[in-house]
């Protein structure tokens, strides 16, 4: 909990002062990159939660890494994360970075999960719905998931849509058990 507070904090600073300079969608795929390898390598992992190496031995591995990849400007931030001891934040406050930057963007990340996998236009066809229902740009994710039986499933921020088959019949067989 407090590291969630302490990431928002960050990320929302390092948002303000993105729009500030107009460089929000910048900074937004930096960390996408900065997370996605951080995610893929689990030695940068170790190497990150490593209280015993310094930070500007950790700075010298993230300039060497991502220097010529991303903004000078989030080069800077991440540098400033890693100087006060955060860098163990790093996938927090790109989490929570990504929160904020989609909302102030009225942008929604929608998991849907099917039976089976959809075409180009039922894809299209979906997202569109989805974009005039919740009145934002949808950010697909398409899953194939053959337990569901049938129908779809939403997953909306914290919120799940579920009208599976699956779903339905497991409403119905509890309605016969305990009614």
């Amino acid at each position: 909990m407090i590291e969630e507070r302490v990431s928002l904090r960050y990320a929302r600073a390092i948002f303000e002062l993105a729009m500030e300079q107009n460089i929000a969608k910048q900074v937004y795929d930096d960390f996408a990159l900065i997370s996605e390898t951080v995610r893929q390598t689990h030695e940068l992992v170790v190497f990150i939660e490593n209280p015993v190496i310094k930070p500007h031995k950790k700075i010298a591995v993230f300039e060497e890494m991502f220097k010529a990849k991303i903004s000078q400007s989030t080069m800077k931030l991440l540098n400033t994360i890693t100087e006060k001891g955060r860098e163990i934040l790093i996938l927090s406050i790109s989490k929570q970075y990504e929160k904020i930057y989609n909302q102030a963007f009225n942008r929604l990340p929608v998991n849907i999960v099917t039976a089976s996998e959809l075409d180009a236009q039922h894809k299209e066809q979906l997202v569109k719905k989805l974009a005039d229902a919740f009145g934002k740009e949808i950010l697909p994710t398409f899953t194939v998931d053959k337990g569901i039986i049938g129908g779809i499933k939403f997953l909306v921020a914290d919120k799940i849509i579920d009208s599976s088959v699956k779903n339905k019949l497991d409403k119905l067989k509890h309605d016969m058990v305990f009614n």
